[in-house]
Formats: structure tokens, C-alpha cells, sequence
């Protein structure tokens, strides 16, 4: 896991959010605004509630000024998935090229990504990373959001530290 004080792994990948697909760049976004990523496997989102577990809490990093919020995923059909987050973008990773560069590991299926959550500054700079487990979820959002909360924002839509 890369860890925070890090530069952050640039990548671009196709993705979809709100029944539109394009293609998702880390460096485009993050000059303008903070990106909290979410990896999470295509299984956890199809098939778990929509607001439950690390993913219900997304919705809230996208109404916060200066933070974008997207879903890293396995998944090779991200309009699929994305249609179970309104509004949160669901980028496609299906050899989990990505999560690879973010040196995260594997649970026993390949391919699929252990959760984790990072935030990375508009520097390019991660300052947050947790793999919370489901016991540790609240404490790791908690912690998120107190990083969040602690940068200040200098000019609408931009984190800074």
C-alpha cells in the first residue's frame, strides 16, 4: 500500500457515472480538486447493498467542495456497475493494472482488489490511505474525513495542505 506523503501512481481509465461512460484521468482531475479512490471489487458492488459498507459512504465525498470520488474497480462493464452508485464514477480496472501500482494486494480470487481508500491532494500527493476491514470502516471514514477537514481550501474546488 503506498503510503501517505507518497507521490500517487498516475493512471487513466474508461469508466462511467450517470449513464455516460468516458475516460477518467487521475492528473486531470486532481489539478483541479482532491480524488478520494476507492478500490473495490465488482462482486462487493453488484451484489452488496447500495449503501452499505465503504460504498455508501462515497456519496458524501461527492458533496464535499474540493473532493471528487470515484470506485476503482474489476469490473469489465463500469455503466453496469456504476448503475448501483448515482453519481459516483465507476472506473474500469478489470487486470487490476491499477491496483497493482497502488501496491495493493489480492484476495484469494485474482483480479480482485483488496478495498482500500486513498486521498490524493491535488498535488499528486496521497494523504490518506487505510484498507479497512468491515469492523474498521467507521474509524477509517472518520480519519478520512478529519484529513479532509484539517487541509484547507484555498479557491473553491481546491484541497490543499
Amino acid at each position: 500500500m503506498i503510503a501517505p506523503g507518497s507521490p500517487a501512481p498516475e493512471f487513466e481509465l474508461h469508466g462511467a457515472q450517470g449513464g455516460s461512460t468516458r475516460c477518467f484521468r487521475l492528473a486531470a482531475t486532481r489539478r483541479r480538486e482532491a480524488v478520494v479512490l476507492a478500490f473495490a471489487a465488482r462482486r462487493a458492488i453488484e451484489r452488496g447493498p447500495p449503501d452499505g459498507g465503504l460504498l455508501g459512504y462515497l456519496p458524501w465525498f461527492q458533496l464535499t467542495e474540493g473532493v471528487d470520488a470515484w470506485v476503482v474497480s474489476d469490473t469489465a462493464r463500469p455503466a453496469v456497475t456504476a448503475a448501483r452508485l448515482p453519481g459516483v464514477p465507476v472506473l474500469s480496472d478489470p487486470l487490476a493494472t491499477v491496483a497493482g501500482r497502488y501496491d495493493l494486494s489480492y484476495w484469494s480470487t485474482p483480479g480482485t482488489p483488496h478495498p482500500a481508500l486513498y486521498l490524493v491532494d491535488p498535488s499528486g500527493t496521497v494523504r490518506f490511505a487505510d484498507r479497512p476491514t468491515p469492523d474498521a470502516l467507521t474509524g477509517s471514514i472518520a480519519a478520512l474525513r478529519r484529513t479532509i477537514q484539517h487541509h484547507t481550501i484555498d479557491t473553491p474546488n481546491q484541497l490543499s495542505a
